[in-house]
């Protein structure tokens, strides 16, 4: 279609064309799309903005140069069938920023396997419990042999009794440090702020993404609270005793046999205890806590309030309140609709990660009951049908069964205060 004006005609211009309707529906198409992808990009900038804005006054605070700051703990997990570099893309996206200025350190866990985190968690805890049992042990042996040692040594005050090197010198002597000042007597004047708190809940705290992550976490806790020690001995798997057959078929036994392990080998170790298990057995004495009678509040409290480092003054990890943080992740070819739409609205996810730092941040917390089991449950409706059936064959902790012990949840605490999430 061209179009001319007198005007333009003067200036030289006769006549130019409009583009075409194609061109038209093109271009207004680009632009709309365009526009919506920089329009979200810009708002999820200025929402950024006014959270750490809001928050930088306590990053901008002075902090003694022997102190370290609250330092918390983040479990990520990647979505089903899917990279972990998605989860860490949230956690890059709508977390550091808000934790970076608000003065506040952190720890990033990532699983490899399915169990991975749940082995962590349990496994650490195993080592806690231990290491009360060898200290206990050592001070029994250091009291004894007091009572029992009356002999002087043959060498004291013998002027030519030979000395080791490290009586003589210590390493710091040799570097020079201990001109400027003694090394030692620095690290040990180093003070936590999470040591400080009178209250446990709000030393730390713990950070899932994922849905994933957060039952393994749950998981973890009930596995080194009223597990074993040491790992029990369970029969070979069943899928393993039903390939050994005769040798006349040997060949095709071995190929299935690697199968199975192969398909085993996606998952982590398999735990020292399983949920139907909890009833019946006992909380770690090894914390004071197989005499507790959880259903008295003072004795819960006060128990918990014994249950710290005992260098630091720092509560055990597994007191500090959980924060879950759904993983917004759709697949599958059906739901391409949801997933752009999901693609266009990032800022609505910018601003429900924030509201719930903002309570982890400010401390507020509240008593973990049942209902906070089914934190994130809606983020199942995400995971795709084809993994699903593949996870309930294999039966993964992720599509298990997911339930607590009553004295453990009397533990733990959470930020997910307003969660309505039951399940239906």
């Amino acid at each position: 279609m061209a179009y001319s004006n007198p005007a333009f005609a003067a200036m030289g211009i006769k006549s130019f064309k409009l583009p075409s309707r194609n061109w038209l529906i093109f271009w207004s198409v680009a632009g709309t799309l365009t526009g919506g992808i920089i329009y979200d990009k810009w708002r999820q900038r200025v929402l950024r903005d006014e959270y750490m804005k809001e928050f930088s006054k306590l990053g901008n605070q002075e902090f003694p140069i022997n102190e370290r700051p609250r330092r918390l703990r983040i479990y990520v997990a990647p979505p089903p069938n899917d990279y972990l570099d998605e989860s860490l893309k949230y956690l890059r996206r709508f977390v550091k920023p808000i934790l970076n200025s608000s003065g506040i350190d952190f720890q990033i866990v990532t699983m490899e396997k399915q169990g991975d985190i749940r082995f962590r968690v349990a496994q650490e805890i195993r080592d806690l419990r231990k290491s009360i049992i060898e200290r206990e042990s050592s001070k029994k042996d250091q009291a004894e042999t007091a009572t029992n040692t009356n002999t002087v040594s043959l060498d004291e005050g013998n002027v030519n009794s030979i000395k080791s090197v490290k009586e003589l010198y210590q390493p710091m002597d040799v570097i020079g440090l201990a001109k400027i000042k003694d090394f030692e007597e620095l690290k040990d004047k180093v003070t936590y702020q999470d040591g400080l708190v009178e209250d446990v809940r709000l030393a730390g705290g713990i950070i899932c993404i994922g849905r994933g992550a957060y039952k393994e976490y749950i998981n973890g806790v009930h596995e080194g609270l009223l597990g074993p020690l040491e790992e029990p001995e369970r029969p070979k798997d069943a899928k393993i005793e039903e390939l050994d057959i005769p040798n006349d078929n040997v060949k095709e036994a071995k190929v299935e046999k690697d199968e199975v392990e192969e398909e085993e080998n996606i998952y982590a170790p398999p735990p020292f205890i399983y949920p139907n298990e909890y009833r019946d057995c006992q909380m770690a004495k090894e914390f004071g806590l197989d005499s507790v009678d959880f259903n008295n509040e003072n004795q819960v409290s006060q128990a918990i309030s014994k249950l710290r480092d005992e260098k630091t003054g720092i509560p055990f990890f597994f007191l500090q309140p959980v924060l879950e943080l759904r993983n917004y992740n759709v697949a599958g070819f059906t739901r391409q609709p949801e997933r752009i739409w999901r693609f266009y609205n990032k800022r609505n996810q910018l601003i429900e990660y924030n509201e719930k730092l903002i309570r982890l941040i400010k401390g507020e917390y509240c008593p973990f009951d049942e209902d906070k089991l089914y934190a994130g449950v809606e983020e199942e409706n995400d995971w795709p049908t084809s993994w699903l059936k593949r996870a309930k064959e294999n039966n993964s902790e992720w599509v298990r069964e997911f339930q607590g012990d009553a004295r453990v949840l009397k533990l733990l605490s959470s930020y997910n205060c307003d969660c309505n999430d039951k399940k239906d």
